[in-house]
């Protein structure tokens, strides 16, 4: 199935130009009033010969059924032709067509089933054949759930009136008490609208993995890993290489100008980057599709947010191992002028790479500032980054923002993992920028029952100095301290290859949660606690 099949299911709620995919739901809902018009012949034909060869079925008003049923063949027909491919139609015009034949059918069955009131069974044929209209759609016609929901409650509800009306105002006229047909139309009709309303949705999923499986360039998708707010991450396969890869792509809607220089500019400053800490880029382009991706390396481990929650709090000597890469990566950052903004523990993932155990990746350079770049987009003028760690100057002054306030966030990382506990708590994003700007963090030894150095424990707190003057000067000096306080030396391989062989064995995709899937969430889309000016 084309990229169109995927995409025009999004056609209740967002905008759609491209030609293939009008022509494809043109396409789909010529074979919907195809299928209704035979499907609705045959009924018909049926009824009539039922009605020949058993007289007692007929109902009283039969020319009226007659017309009615004629008309409905009318619209139908009228419909096929005024969508055969050789008529263009624009997408509006197509959605109101797939409106029209619903709520025009819906009216014409409603009808039917009122002029039914002398013969339930015939009532209840009509309501059968509601159903094969609703969900026929489902099957044939791409659409949200919501829009199923909709057109499908308008379905049943002439059918439900139609029943209520004739419960009330026949009751004489029918072979079950008029209350139990009433109830019975609409309880039945409301499982239907709920069933036909999954089922878009199920077939709504399944064209997305659709999509998500085609090729982009020499990558082919695989499963779905993750999905954020900047777009959705899939494991991927080279048709040559065999690494593995991990691909990061924009859907088209949320592919607006600003979106898409944004996630443009985060893979190639990305790809500027080759130090042994930062998460590899190994390509990008658009697919064939219009969707732009990139390809990375595929971390397969956890962050160190999920590290703590699953683990608890880290020995004081592994902290010091992790914040050791983490700086390494953040010192070639900022020699080339570049400011990460967003250093959390969701932005720095744990792993094992070719058999050496706890390499820290330090990943989503999304919220990137460059020094030397005035434009809008990274100057900012706007506050980003992740509350809890997000630095007092980015609050006060976002302009003022520069390498220091990475280690800020890098030490509040740090006093997160000996902890298991952020810097603050607070119930609202105001509160924690107030915190961050004016309140003093409990001293690290205070938040721990573990023993940690003096050396250590004063590095993690002059880092989270609300004067930048009087924080480390570099992320070179802060690594160099670190080498240098006592715990440097107790965390070795062998401590590290213990660790990791002591976690349970990985099960399927299917059957646990995936690791993987949290790690190339949070490493390439960023948490959902990410503070961009006006979105939500």
């Amino acid at each position: 199935m084309s990229k169109s099949s995927s995409q025009v299911t999004s056609a209740w709620t967002e905008r759609v130009d491209d030609e293939e995919t009008r022509a494809y739901f043109q396409q789909r809902l010529l074979l919907f009033a195809k299928m209704m018009f035979i499907i609705d012949t045959l009924f018909f034909g049926i009824a009539l010969l039922a009605y020949q060869l058993y007289p007692s079925m007929m109902p009283s008003r039969i020319n009226v059924l007659h017309l009615i049923g004629g008309i409905c063949l009318l619209l139908l027909f009228a419909a096929w032709h005024l969508l055969l491919p050789r008529e263009h139609r624009s997408l509006r015009q197509l959605l109101a067509l797939d409106a029209f034949l619903i709520v025009s059918m819906a009216v014409a069955f409603g009808i039917l089933c009122f002029f039914s009131y002398d013969r339930t069974v015939n009532m209840w044929s009509v309501f059968i054949w509601t159903i094969f209209l609703v969900f026929g759609r489902v099957l044939y016609v791409p659409s949200t759930a919501a829009r199923t929901a909709v057109l499908s409650a308008i379905a049943f509800t002439c059918i439900a009136a139609a029943g209520t009306a004739v419960a009330v105002w026949r009751p004489e006229g029918l072979s079950v008490p008029g209350p139990v047909w009433a109830f019975g139309s609409i309880f039945y009709g409301a499982v239907a609208v709920l069933i036909a309303a999954v089922g878009s949705h199920v077939m709504y999923g399944l064209r997305s993995r659709v999509l998500a499986a085609e090729k982009l360039g020499q990558y082919t998708l695989g499963r779905k890993i993750g999905e954020g707010g900047m777009g959705a991450v899939y494991e991927a396969h080279h048709a040559l290489l065999r690494r593995p890869t991990a691909i990061k792509l924009l859907p088209p809607q949320k592919a607006g100008a600003e979106s898409m220089v944004r996630f443009e500019r985060e893979v190639q400053i990305t790809a500027e980057l080759n130090h042994p800490n930062t998460v590899e880029i190994y390509d990008y382009g658009r697919s064939r599709d219009g969707l732009f991706y990139y390809a990375m390396e595929f971390l397969d481990g956890m962050d160190l947010e999920t590290l703590v929650a699953e683990h608890g709090p880290q020995t004081p000597a592994r902290v010091v191992h992790i914040l050791a890469q983490a700086s390494g990566a953040l010192q070639e950052a900022h020699a080339r002028e570049l400011i990460h903004r967003d250093i959390k523990p969701a932005n720095i993932l744990l792993c094992e790479l070719g058999g050496v155990p706890d390499i820290a990746k330090v990943v989503d350079f999304g919220l990137v500032k460059e020094l030397k770049d005035d434009s809008m987009l990274t100057t900012g003028s706007m506050v980003g980054g992740t509350p809890a760690y997000i630095s007092p100057e980015a609050v006060m002054d976002p302009d003022s923002v520069g390498p220091v306030s990475d280690l800020y966030a890098l030490g509040a990382v740090g006093y997160f993992l000996l902890t298991g506990t952020p810097l603050f708590r607070a119930t609202s994003l105001m509160e924690m920028c107030v915190h961050h700007v004016r309140s003093d963090p409990d001293p690290v030894a205070e938040r721990t029952e573990q023993e940690i150095s003096s050396e250590l424990a004063s590095l993690i707190m002059e880092c989270l100095s609300k004067e930048v003057s009087e924080r480390p000067e570099s992320a070179t000096e802060f690594r160099s301290r670190l080498r240098a306080v006592p715990e440097s030396e107790l965390w070795d391989e062998d401590a590290a290859l213990e660790w990791w062989r002591s976690l349970p064995e990985k099960k399927p995709p299917s059957e646990a949660i995936d690791c993987t899937a949290m790690t190339i969430q949070r490493a390439a889309l960023g948490a959902a606690d990410t503070v961009y000016p006006g979105e939500p």
